[in-house]
Parts: structure tokens; sequence; C-alpha cells
């Protein structure tokens, strides 16, 4: 029944003061000293100055990224008529197995350290190959956009 009896009295003694504190903040009596003097004049605070540049290093120069071609430009057709009608010449991708395999196995298993692991499945990755020739890609489509 205690138990009862105190939760009853914390929650009494917690809604009492959210009611009586906020009164007795706005009942507060000007201090002793001062008989009732005007309210005194705040100065607002001093406006924001931004901070002076310092001499830095000057910026970089802006530089393009050149993966490949231009294919803005396209060939000139002088003195080759066909030229711009040519078509681009990419090298194959490999599509076999990197020779350091060969070299990993010992008396008939294939010994691999976690790093030799992870550089073979790098190097024997036909998606990073194909990755290769986005940015080729993202430029030409852009011509058509």
């Amino acid at each position: 029944m205690s138990g009862r009896f105190t939760h009853a009295a914390v929650a009494l003694l917690v809604a009492g003061s959210l009611i009586v504190s906020p009164l007795y903040a706005q009942d507060q009596q000007a201090p002793a000293g001062s008989a009732q003097t005007p309210v005194q004049q705040q100065t607002p605070p001093p406006a924001y100055q931004p901070p002076q540049p310092t001499a830095g290093p000057p910026p970089s120069p802006a530089r393009g990224l050149k993966f490949g071609p231009d294919y803005s430009k396209g060939h000139t057709w002088f003195p080759n008529i066909f030229a711009p009608y040519t078509e681009a010449h990419i090298a194959q991708p490999e599509l076999t197995n990197t020779p350091r395999i060969n070299q990993l196995v010992e008396n008939g298993k294939l010994m691999l350290s976690l790093e030799d692991a992870i550089s073979l499945g790098l190097e024997n990755n036909l998606a990073l190959a194909v990755e290769r020739y986005v940015p080729w890609l993202d430029e030409a489509s852009l011509l058509y956009s």
C-alpha cells in the first residue's frame, strides 16, 4: 500500500511544481533596492563580422578529366573523306586467367595467402575490365543528350 501512496505523492508533487513554478516566475517583484524602474534598454549584440580572408595558396586551375578520345570534335574529313566514318579501335579484353595461378601451385595444391586471393580475384574480374570503358561511354552519351 505504501508503494501506491508514494507514487500518488510523487505525481501530485510533480503536477504541483508544473503549475506553481510558472506562476511564481511571473509574479516576481523588482529588486528591493530599486523602486519600479523602467525596463532597462538592452544593447543588441554586435553585428556579425565575417573573418578576413587570409593569403593562402592560389586556387588550382580547372582541369578536365581525359580518359579517352574526345568525341565532341570527331575526325576531320580532309584529306581522308571516310575518316569521320571509321570505327574506333579498342583493345580486346583478356578473358584468360592470369599466369600467376600456375606459379602458386606447389605439389599439386594451390597455396594461397589472403593477399594472393584478393589480387587474383581483382586480376580475373571481368566486370572491372568492362568498367574501364564506362568513362568513354559516358562521354559519348553526353553528345546525344
